[in-house]
């Protein structure tokens, strides 16, 4: 997602903080994992950090895993 919107001819030279998404969505590890599936679709991407109580990434889940398991 990132990298297509902002995809451009110097692109590979640019820092990561000019195209990262600054504030990403997130969910805990006690998340179901359909809130996680509804999560992904509703805001369409394809991955989404687990946090801890501090917030702190602890994990991601992405859509591959989800398929994978055979839940998405």
């Amino acid at each position: 997602g990132d990298l297509r919107r902002h995809a451009r001819p110097d692109l590979l030279q640019c820092a990561a903080c000019e195209i990262m998404t600054a504030s990403p969505r997130t969910m805990t590890a006690e998340t179901l994992v359909s809130a996680a599936v509804e999560l992904l679709h509703a805001n369409r991407i394809m991955a989404v950090f687990v946090v801890d109580e501090a917030g702190k990434p602890v994990g991601i889940v992405h859509m591959h895993d989800l398929l994978r398991v055979g839940v998405a």
